[in-house]
């Protein structure tokens, strides 16, 4: 289990905890109606087989325009979802209530989350691009005066978690894990410019940032992907190795980036705990594909000193930059 100071549980503690907290909110909620469900040390506590707004918008390609406690908006160049929370969870497209699914919507940390079966149902009711009229051939254009600037290759947030007030966990060498995720998602971020990728971060010095402003961020940009990085921690202290974190039910654009990255961690020779599973606040609150890295257990001896190091830092930085591009160019 995370020490109280990191705030996150093992993945092999996680669920058994949060299945318990997911029934007794269901009892005393009766899991309808947009009730807010409980959070637990930064997971959300919800029902099986439901997903975020968020997510649902990014999965159907569109954006989410307002939300509130009771409703949701997306939209996209020709169509309008609204989801209500109140009364009986009904989606409406372009103004035309969706005749299923209806009910089962659910909130968590004012985020409304709905069935999957929401998707198939509301993209079955989307209003297609009319066909391109047909015009006359046109004319040949002239030969560009210069080659054209290759295209960036993609547009990536990378979110250095905690900051300022917020140290995150401590390793056993004191060394705070703010500090350590920001040396590393600068040096990442500096590895990915150099390779055609435009990069945002979610800071880029020792500041607090709140959790809602590093989603909005990547979903105001259109981000192609959203990093986050952290460090782990543990009161067992030979838990080791990385972690990344995709979101439940996660699309197959955030499984494709996290196989990237784990795979370049361990081709660096970092010890390796996969990818796993959960609703962490920042994953959820985004729209295109995100993933949580866990850089290894500053509760561990060996695994503190190395990320004490710069080279180590440098090592695990480039991994992570070449991971990510490896998904944006589809390898």
């Amino acid at each position: 289990m995370t020490s109280h100071h990191h705030g996150r549980l093992a993945a092999s503690e996680v669920v058994p905890t949060l299945l318990a907290l997911l029934l007794t909110s269901c009892v005393l909620t009766g899991c309808n109606g947009g009730k807010e469900l409980a959070t637990q040390n930064g997971v959300l506590i919800t029902p099986p087989e439901t997903i975020s707004t968020f997510r649902l918008a990014g999965s159907l390609g569109m954006a989410v325009t307002d939300q509130s406690a009771k409703m949701v908006s997306m939209r996209d160049e020709h169509n309008t979802v609204v989801i209500f929370a109140d009364p009986g969870g009904q989606a409406y497209v372009n103004g035309k209530a969706v005749a299923q699914p209806a009910g089962g919507v659910v909130r968590a940390d004012g985020v409304l989350f709905v069935p999957v079966s929401f998707e198939p149902a509301i993209r079955a009711a989307l209003r297609r691009a009319p066909p391109p009229a047909e015009t006359a051939s046109p004319l040949p254009s002239p030969a560009p005066a210069a080659p054209p600037r290759p295209a960036a290759l993609g547009l990536v947030v990378i979110d250095p978690g905690h900051g300022g007030q917020d140290p995150g966990a401590t390793s056993i060498y004191g060394d705070q894990e703010k500090h350590i995720v920001l040396d590393v998602a600068l040096a990442a971020a500096e590895r990915l410019a150099q390779s055609g990728v435009n990069v945002r971060m979610t800071r880029e010095d020792d500041r607090f940032v709140e959790l809602e402003a590093r989603a909005d961020m990547a979903n105001r940009c259109r981000a192609d992907l959203f990093v986050s990085i952290h460090a782990d921690s543990a009161r067992n202290r030979g838990a080791e190795g990385f972690t990344v974190y995709v979101p439940r039910l996660a699309t197959r654009s955030s499984t494709l980036a996290a196989d990237s990255i784990a795979y370049r961690l361990k081709v660096a020779g970092v010890a390796s705990r996969g990818r796993k599973e959960a609703n962490y606040r920042v994953l959820v609150r985004t729209v295109c594909p995100a993933v949580l890295v866990e850089l290894g257990y500053l509760s561990n001896g060996r695994e503190a000193a190395r990320l004490a190091s710069a080279s180590y830092r440098q090592l695990v930085a480039e991994a992570i930059a070449n991971g990510i591009v490896d998904y944006l160019q589809g390898s």
